[in-house]
């Protein structure tokens, strides 16, 4: 009898321990799984940003070679081949600009990030673009320094 009463115990004792210990893998192995998830969403979210950048960049360093072509046009514009060479390269650069705005543009939609500073800069660079081919229209390569 008192036998029975000590299996009995023991047999109790360890179907608590078994299902304590199932209930905290249980639970251990559901918060992994959600830290894991919240974790991969996390790192999808930072490289969209870095792809904002990168893009950014790109239209920044284009920008520049943009204003570098037009600098060449004018300084370096005295023969034809040259101004026409240097003036093909502006227009070029501009159209790298303008897709990478465009790319900018859809990346910070994704991210929803208010584009209207992506915006502002296109109309600019348009405004840009229109001001540099009227004065083109005016240059003379024969004063070109």
């Amino acid at each position: 009898m008192k036998n029975n009463k000590i299996r009995r115990n023991l047999i109790m004792l360890i179907s608590i321990c078994i299902i304590i210990t199932v209930s905290l893998g249980t639970f251990s192995w559901t918060s992994l799984s959600q830290i894991k998830e919240q974790s991969n969403a996390r790192l999808s979210l930072i490289e969209n940003y870095l792809e904002l950048v990168d893009s950014s960049r790109s239209t920044q360093l284009h920008f520049k070679k943009q204003v570098q072509a037009w600098k060449n046009t004018l300084l370096r514009g005295t023969n034809k081949e040259s101004l026409e060479s240097n003036y093909k390269e502006f227009l070029n650069e501009s159209e790298k600009v303008k897709s990478d705005l465009q790319a900018l543009k859809e990346h910070m939609k994704e991210l929803n990030i208010d584009t209207k500073i992506v915006d502002d800069f296109s109309n600019s660079h348009n405004k840009l673009n229109e001001a540099y081919n009227n004065a083109l229209k005016s240059f003379d390569p024969n004063t070109a320094i």
